[in-house]
């Protein structure tokens, strides 16, 4: 494996990081229930196919990426690590 530079891997983070901020203020914004766009009560992560956190958001609650890897692990369990597409999101 090669190296990545500090500079790229801080551009790259912050950039996972910011998109997750967009993903979960849109979701604010768009939401029907008052408990997402008044309370918040709903988060936003990135997760590889193992389960393991890449990136989550700012605006959400982080207790709930305690169950982020549990859902990865279900929709596996259901679809097969082949069974899924880009764009595949799992609730």
């Amino acid at each position: 494996m090669s190296a990545v530079d500090p500079i790229t891997l801080e551009v790259i983070r912050n950039s996972l990081k910011f998109n997750l901020d967009e993903v979960e203020l849109t979701l604010c914004r768009t939401a029907y229930s008052s408990t997402v766009y008044e309370v918040r009560d709903m988060c936003a992560g990135w997760i590889d196919a193992d389960g393991r956190l890449i990136a989550q958001g700012r605006y959400g609650l982080p207790i709930f990426m305690a169950f982020f890897s549990t859902s990865i692990e279900a929709g596996i369990e259901i679809y097969g690590r082949d069974g899924f597409e880009p764009g595949d999101v799992l609730t």
